[in-house]
């Protein structure tokens, strides 16, 4: 910023000149280890209006980062289904995978076409391995309390159909 004309009060781009000039150099090898550090690598995917992305019960390894598009969480409860929400743009689907589900909990299809970033679990456990204890316990905390929310949409949305019907 000191470098660019105008984009600072005189006062700040000297100052700021300064501290650049007297910072240490950052050199190849300090960037070659912070390059590698965070190098993870993640595959986009487009997906058109209308596919299932995630089936109930299958084997969970990953999540989708919603970049575009929508998307549908649902269940299928007594061959009825439930829906668990509607999700969109900055959102995320599938993240019961990145701590460790072995299963899918429930269905994910496209309601647009989307686009996706793919997390996969071995990266985000290597992201999570160096971030605090108390960010952990409380991830794993806020993700209890959603699997027992998502028993209670369920059975709440079971119980109002059957009530409708009498």
């Amino acid at each position: 910023l000191s470098t660019i004309p105008d984009a600072l009060p005189p006062e700040y781009r000297e100052e700021l000149s300064k501290l650049q000039a007297d910072a240490p150099s950052m050199g190849w090898l300090f960037v070659k280890r912070r390059m590698a550090k965070d190098r993870v690598i993640l595959e986009r995917r487009f997906v058109p209006k209308g596919s299932v992305i995630i089936k109930e019960g299958e084997e969970a390894y990953s999540a989708y980062l919603i970049q575009s598009g929508k998307v549908g969480v649902y269940t299928l409860k007594d061959g009825k289904e439930v829906q668990l929400a509607e999700l969109g743009m900055g959102e995320i689907c599938g993240e019961m995978a990145l701590i460790g589900e072995d299963s899918r909990a429930a269905n994910v299809k496209t309601l647009e076409d989307c686009n996706l970033i793919v997390i996969t679990r071995s990266a985000f456990e290597e992201k999570l391995r160096h971030s605090d204890p108390t960010i952990r316990a409380v991830m794993h905390m806020l993700i209890k309390r959603l699997k027992t929310s998502n028993a209670d949409i369920v059975e709440f949305s079971l119980k109002n159909d059957s009530s409708d019907k009498d």
